[in-house]
Parts: structure tokens; sequence; C-alpha cells
């Protein structure tokens, strides 16, 4: 990946979360340029955080074996014993069973392109102490380390299990969060939105981005001409 590509990794594990403009609101929900929504959500995300009582939502779980072992060698020196259970409970470590007597990594994650969040919780100290040993080993440049994997430890340091919910129906699509083999089903799509969300999740299956673009320009015109 290149640099841009680490620097955006960076931003969004923490530092965008503190930046002054967000510091007024409760919630946040990200969604990366080139995604889009198929339908209207049913519910509206950020009154569905506060009657679940929910810190941080995600539409589904993912998978990343790269850039992980600096962030998860100092996640053991910092977190505690119940702080990677409820990681465990997450889904994103596996606890010790058998003759594996200790904890493992091996890069469980929410795919975070879409996700819903406090505001509050990427200044918890406990965050701060370990965003900033991971900055001073040049994780982000040095040891590709990816928003998502350091989402998944962020989730275990600093939220009870019953404070996350997963939110796979929600109409998104972006990259893989579209294929029909991630429980998207294209056939929920708006109908005068069908063809063209065929057409991206087909292009992205086959992985012919070049397709990828177009259909999606395709799509947002059908949007456009409503």
């Amino acid at each position: 990946r290149n640099i841009g590509y680490r620097s955006m990794c960076r931003l969004w594990s923490g530092r965008l979360q503190r930046m002054e403009f967000l510091r007024k609101y409760k919630y946040y929900l990200r969604m990366d340029d080139d995604s889009l929504l198929t339908a209207a959500p049913r519910v509206d995300p950020f009154v569905e955080m506060g009657e679940n009582r929910w810190k941080y939502s995600y539409r589904q779980p993912f998978f990343e074996a790269w850039g992980y072992d600096k962030m998860w060698e100092i996640a053991q020196k910092q977190m505690t014993e119940e702080q990677m259970d409820n990681m465990a409970r997450m889904g994103w470590l596996v606890p010790p069973f058998g003759n594996n007597k200790s904890w493992q990594y091996i890069g469980g994650e929410p795919y975070n392109n879409y996700h819903v969040a406090t505001v509050s919780m990427w200044s918890d100290p406990k965050w701060l102490n370990y965003l900033t040993t991971l900055e001073a080993e040049f994780g982000f440049f040095k040891h590709r380390m990816g928003d998502a994997n350091i989402h998944a430890f962020a989730m275990g340091m600093l939220l009870q299990p019953e404070e996350v919910g997963l939110k796979n129906e929600f109409p998104y699509v972006h990259n893989i969060n579209g294929m029909p083999a991630y429980g998207y089903q294209v056939e929920k799509c708006e109908p005068r939105l069908e063809k063209e969300v065929r057409s991206v999740t087909h292009s992205l299956e086959i992985g012919e981005l070049g397709k990828t673009g177009r259909a999606k320009k395709n799509l947002l015109r059908v949007i456009k001409k409503e």
C-alpha cells in the first residue's frame, strides 16, 4: 500500500475523531466517497445507536493478514485479561484453549468503511496511550498497520460486547461489502437501481475494477435523474 493509503489508516485510527469540528457531536458515521446507499435506510443509525446504547456499530466482520504483528505485540503489554476477554467475545481474539495457553490475534476486524461510533471513545486515555506507543514505533508507515485492525483493538480496550452492534442489513455498497457472498442481497435494492447495482457487484466479484468505476457512475446517473 502506498503512503497515501497508510496515512488514511492513521487518520481513521483516532486522529480524525479527535479533530475540533467533531467535538460537538456524540456520534459520527463513516462512508467512503466511493460507496453508496442502494435504498433508504429503514432506521436512523444515530437514533438506533442511542436506543440500543451502542458505542460502535458496523456492517460486517472481515479479516486482514498483514500489519498486525506489532500492534498485537504492543496490545498484549497494555491490555488487561478482561479487555482481552471482551475482545474475544466480540470475535476478534482467539482465547486460550486445549494445548494453546495464550491469546491469539489472527487479523479479525470490523470492515469499517461503514461504521458509526461515539466521538468520545477515541479520546479515552487508554486508547491515547496505546496509539502513542504505535506512533513511536512508526506503526502505520513502517509496519503497514490498517485502521480496521486498529478498530478491533479499540473496541476490545474500550467497550463491552453489548455496546457493539452488527448492522449487516444496512443498504450499503463498497468493494466487497456489496458482494452477495458477504450476505448482501442485491434483490433487496430498489427496483430502479437493481440493474446498476448488479453491474457494480459483478465487476467487483470478477476483479474488473475499471468496470466497477463505470458501473458506479451509471448508478449515480440513475439516482440523479430521479
